[in-house]
């Protein structure tokens, strides 16, 4: 038996408290997954020296369930954030045999000053499998038969705070005024968030718009479920996963999560940008400029998201 399984880790600032409708929690029902369309590769599952292996591992990288992850095990992670984002890492399990039970244990992130993450900020969930398909023609009237069908990792059991504005925030976004976003649709096969797009894309799109110079980005769909949402993210007139970001639970997914880093990408530039211009910093904001000129729709045929985002990232957090 071949096994893949897949944890990802939210570190926080403050603690969330969350509604108990997960699935995944003890006295709820579990659901099984679809079977996997795609062929199984015994031999390449054959050859691993460990019977259990255990890595962390990229969150823009989906993981296919046919085959072994061919990673080398890294076994330490080191991310640099802002105080008050949200950052995540995968946490990848692949093994030769069925593991009946799977659990994990998560303890204060202490540095070698003494610094502390208090556990009580990082949420874990494990990831589960759903149904996509492809691009194909965009929007049009599908069939399953029309189109390749794939199992991609999403969903994450974790059960996200709904979360609501004070009267103060309240205030000061309608004192904001009109604002001027861009959108995608099913028509746009990059940059977009269908559940077989490419993860860094929807991180990616918030770049775009800072360099673009927009307010915000429109997506027009949250949780317009199909008939099976945990199961088959297909849809019969749409690529899949076009009508939705999150799973019922409500469960997070990595899309959704790769969307919330990228609005929070948009936000540093934001402040960097106001913090320039208020300091005279020409030197600064030409920088950020140049940083952000990369964000260009047509280089996506070219170079891929999660190459461009790495690049701009560690540029952006040198500031």
């Amino acid at each position: 038996m071949k096994k893949l399984f897949f944890l990802i880790a939210c570190l926080i600032s403050k603690t969330l408290v969350a509604q108990d409708m997960s699935y995944s929690k003890p006295g709820k029902s579990f659901y099984q997954e679809l079977s996997d369309p795609a062929i199984t590769l015994n031999e390449e599952w054959s050859k691993l020296s460990n019977e259990i292996n255990v890595s962390f591992a990229s969150d823009n990288v989906r993981y296919p369930k046919k085959s072994t992850p061919l990673i080398s095990t890294q076994t330490n992670w080191n991310a640099t954030a802002w105080k008050g984002e949200k950052i995540h890492i995968q946490i990848l399990v692949w093994t030769k045999r069925n593991i009946p039970d799977l659990s994990f244990q998560v303890k204060d992130l202490v540095n070698e000053k003494g610094d502390r993450i208090n556990n009580k900020n990082i949420s874990m969930g494990f990831v589960r499998y759903v149904m996509t398909d492809e691009f194909g023609r965009g929007c049009d009237r599908r069939k399953p038969s029309d189109y390749d069908s794939s199992l991609v990792e999403d969903p994450i059991d974790i059960i996200d705070v709904l979360q609501t504005f004070s009267e103060t925030e309240l205030n000061q976004r309608k004192a904001l005024g009109k604002p001027s976003t861009f959108y995608t649709a099913c028509d746009d096969e990059h940059p977009n968030g269908h559940s077989y797009s490419p993860l860094a894309e929807n991180a990616w799109i918030s770049w775009y718009a800072s360099s673009a110079g927009f307010t915000g980005y429109l997506r027009w769909a949250y949780n317009n479920w199909a008939k099976a949402p945990l199961l088959d993210t297909r849809f019969r007139t749409w690529p899949g996963g076009e009508n939705y970001q999150i799973y019922p639970g409500p469960r997070s997914s990595i899309r959704f999560e790769k969307l919330i880093e990228g609005i929070q990408d948009f936000e540093k530039i934001r402040i960097l940008r106001e913090q320039f211009i208020k300091g005279g910093k020409e030197s600064s904001i030409k920088e950020l400029n140049d940083i952000l000129s990369a964000f260009k729709i047509e280089k996506l045929k070219e170079i891929n998201a999660a190459d461009m985002l790495t690049n701009a990232k560690k540029q952006l957090n040198n500031f």
